[in-house]
């Protein structure tokens, strides 16, 4: 792993210490300015590594040249009525299905909501019906209806 130097700046009567806007494992920077950790996967860390780069950012292109390269792969795949905001959304679908962990969702995602959180986490139908058939697997009915069974049969069978 790489080495990020931590550079002591002095600003008058106090001592700053700037260190880079990401490090091993965590980007510090967010869009509110707050300060914050968003941890980062091995996979992707050793990807940006190999990236070349002459400044502490993670990403050294401007992010309208950021768009641009995306609109053009997008049109290349022809994809329509996407944007790149919507790759948040589908992080957020992908995470909270594999973990089920809404509030660590929260937290990377930065939200001081959990109903912000819960825009983002869409599940799929399919996802879904997999849910359902965990329930399935438990079911055990409370009553079964016969085959000569009629509506007042059942409300009867519920009654004694």
């Amino acid at each position: 792993m790489a080495e990020f130097p931590r550079t002591d700046v002095f600003s008058g009567p106090k001592k700053t210490i700037k260190t880079p806007a990401w490090e091993p494992g965590y980007i510090r920077d967010s869009k509110s300015g707050k300060p914050r950790e968003i941890p980062i996967i091995k996979q992707l860390y050793d990807v940006l590594m190999k990236l070349p780069r002459d400044t502490e950012k993670v990403f050294t292109v401007p992010k309208i040249t950021l768009v641009r390269y995306f609109q053009k792969a997008l049109e290349g795949a022809n994809i329509q009525d996407f944007r790149f905001h919507d790759l948040r959304h589908t992080f957020a679908s992908h995470f909270i299905m594999k973990t089920r962990d809404l509030p660590a969702l929260q937290k990377i995602l930065g939200h001081y909501s959990p109903v912000m959180t819960q825009r983002y986490a869409h599940l799929t139908n399919g996802h879904i019906r997999a849910e359902m058939e965990i329930l399935s697997a438990v079911w055990t009915p409370i009553w079964t209806p016969s085959e000569k069974s009629v509506p007042c049969e059942v409300q009867k069978s519920f009654v004694k």
